[in-house]
C-alpha cells in the first residue's frame, strides 16, 4: 500500500514548542491616567452626585416641581378641580413638613395673610362647585409664594 505525500512529509514525532511558534503573546495594557487623578475623578462624581441628591430630595423643591406638575395637568384638563384642591394641601403639608397647615411656623406678621389662604384653600376644597382653573391657578400661585417664605425656627 502506497502513502500519500503528505503522511510522508510530517515527522511522527515534534516538539509542542514547534507547533506554536505564530502565536503571538497580547501587549500589556496602556495606563491611561494615574491612580491619584483616577481617585480624584471619582470623589468629584460622588460629590456631585451628593449634592444632585440633596437638591433634588429638599421637601420645599419637591413641593414646588408637583405643584407646577398639577398646574400642567389643570391646563390640559387632566385633573379635576376637587382633587387638584386637596393635592395643593397635601404639598403645602409635605413642604413645609407639617401635619397641620395651620402648625406651620410662620412669621408673626405674615400669619394672618397665611390663615386667609388657608381659608381659601379649604373654600375651594370644599365648596359645592368644583372651583375653576384660574381660581386654581391663583391658588396655586399663591402656594409656591408659600413655599418660598422662610420658616421660624423653632
Amino acid at each position: 500500500m502506497c502513502k500519500p505525500a503528505w503522511a510522508t512529509a510530517m515527522p511522527l514525532t515534534t516538539h509542542i514548542e514547534d507547533r506554536w511558534v505564530d502565536i503571538v503573546p497580547p501587549d500589556v495594557p496602556l495606563t491611561s491616567a494615574e491612580p491619584l487623578t483616577i481617585v480624584v475623578c471619582a470623589m468629584l462624581l460622588v460629590a456631585l452626585l451628593a449634592i444632585g441628591f440633596f437638591f433634588y430630595r429638599r421637601p420645599r423643591q419637591r413641593a414646588r416641581r408637583v405643584l407646577r406638575r398639577l398646574a400642567r395637568d389643570l391646563h390640559r384638563s387632566r385633573l379635576d378641580g376637587k382633587p387638584a384642591c386637596f393635592r395643593i394641601r397635601q404639598c403645602l403639608r409635605e413642604g413645609f413638613g407639617q401635619r397641620r397647615l395651620s402648625a406651620v411656623p410662620l412669621p408673626p406678621a405674615s400669619q394672618h395673610d397665611w390663615q386667609r389662604y388657608l381659608d381659601k384653600l379649604a373654600q375651594c376644597c370644599f365648596a359645592d362647585t368644583s372651583p375653576s382653573v384660574s381660581e386654581l391657578d391663583s391658588v396655586i400661585d399663591e402656594a409656591l409664594a408659600w413655599l418660598n417664605t422662610k420658616a421660624v425656627e423653632t
